[in-house]
């Protein structure tokens, strides 16, 4: 049980580091199909042919196969964290920017430009937007835009005359 809740902590806590990012994907498809996939092919078939001889399985097999169940239940539940992870912080980005358009525009038609700053009244922006790129405007047009780290290097863009999320590359 201990051995359980420690591997499944250390998945949880890659989740949480790795953020679901392109690294993670490297590693989990590097781990998974170079390492776990022919180990557990290995005891299927150690399994399958034992069982078709009517043996016991051997406490090493036993043990093996309960670790790999491990190994393989830390590795999804580390990237079912990370892609929570990350979709959370696209959901809080989008809202961030629904919520400050209207004022944004508002301040436009107001002053005859948009803010150089992004006004206080929206509040500290979402940590994808905490960039020199985040908020940028030309006085004419503003644009929000991310680097999404869950690809090499894109991301995406939000400007005030498309008014539409825009991939980047």
């Amino acid at each position: 049980m201990k051995k359980t809740i420690i591997v499944l902590s250390v998945g949880v806590v890659g989740g949480v580091i790795f953020k679901g990012n392109v690294l993670h994907a490297i590693i989990m498809i590097g781990f998974g199909l170079y390492g776990l996939a022919p180990f557990g092919i290995f005891l299927l078939l150690y399994a399958l042919f034992s069982a078709r001889r009517g043996r016991e399985f051997p406490a090493w097999f036993k043990e093996t196969s309960k670790n790999w169940t491990l190994l393989v239940a830390a590795l999804l539940l580390s990237y079912g964290v990370g892609m929570s992870i990350h979709s959370y912080q696209i959901r809080s980005v989008k809202a961030y920017v629904a919520r400050a358009v209207p004022i944004l525009d508002e301040i436009r038609k107001r002053e005859g430009s948009y803010p150089q700053k992004l006004p206080e009244a929206l509040g500290k922006p979402p940590w994808l937007l905490r960039t020199p790129i985040g908020y940028t405007t030309r006085g004419e047009i503003f644009q929000f835009a991310y680097s999404d780290n869950k690809g090499f290097m894109g991301g995406y863009k939000f400007n005030s005359k498309s008014r539409q999320w825009i991939y980047w590359d």
